[in-house]
């Protein structure tokens, strides 16, 4: 099933590439396991609209999985503050 999203959602976005569209490809990969290709796509979609925050928040996420603690604090600042943000921080011993 998530070879079939890869697929769909690389298309997409070579039809109509977009901050959201990329976002959704990274998600694919974070629920694959593939943090760091996840890591990559979630980065291409802030570089495309580097306010959209759910690709900001996702890539805390992989950032957090990976225990890449010092540019996980980068995205967290760009972030509200909140309870789910604590949890990311508590991955680092934080």
């Amino acid at each position: 099933r998530l070879d079939a999203a890869l697929l769909a959602l690389t298309r997409a976005q070579t039809l109509k590439p977009n901050a959201a569209i990329t976002t959704d490809l990274g998600l694919a990969y974070r629920d694959r396991g593939e943090f760091a290709k996840a890591e990559a796509v979630f980065r291409q979609a802030l570089a495309k609209d580097g306010n959209y925050a759910a690709a900001r928040w996702h890539l805390a996420q992989v950032l957090a999985a990976q225990q890449k603690c010092e540019p996980l604090e980068v995205e967290l600042r760009s972030l509200p503050t909140n309870d789910a943000a604590g949890k990311l921080r508590a991955k680092c011993g934080k």
